[in-house]
């Protein structure tokens, strides 16, 4: 999804439980993610400059979740961001504003991370 400036409810999105890769640019009214819940096959999140996000807590509850990309003018609000560390699955973790002490976790753990995957480009 790309500059979606009018949408305010992503909720529909929920709906597609085969959904593997999700793609959220330019999006300002994206507001929370807690509609994720549904989409137990998503393996990568990218979301760049949707403004402040809420209900990133709602993470843990995609058991395929690889990879996790929140960042430039975007805000993730929650209480605890260690919950990251829990997620058996995670390859890497981007997120703005990570407390430092997850950020050079993750710096350390982060496993390279390829836009074209090449699991991907077969089809």
């Amino acid at each position: 999804m790309l500059n979606q400036y009018e949408l305010t409810n992503f909720g529909g999105l929920s709906g597609h439980p085969s959904l593997r890769f999700l793609w959220i640019e330019a999006c300002p009214n994206l507001g929370d993610i807690e509609w994720l819940a549904g989409m137990p096959q998503l393996e990568t999140l990218r979301i760049l400059d949707c403004g402040q996000i809420k209900g990133i807590e709602v993470l843990p509850c995609l058991p395929r979740l690889r990879h996790v990309h929140i960042h430039g003018a975007t805000d993730a609000v929650a209480g605890d961001l260690t919950f990251f560390r829990s997620m058996a699955n995670l390859d890497s973790v981007v997120v703005k504003g990570l407390p430092k002490s997850e950020a050079a976790y993750w710096a350390h753990r982060n496993k390279k991370y390829d836009l074209l995957r090449s699991d991907l480009s077969d089809m």
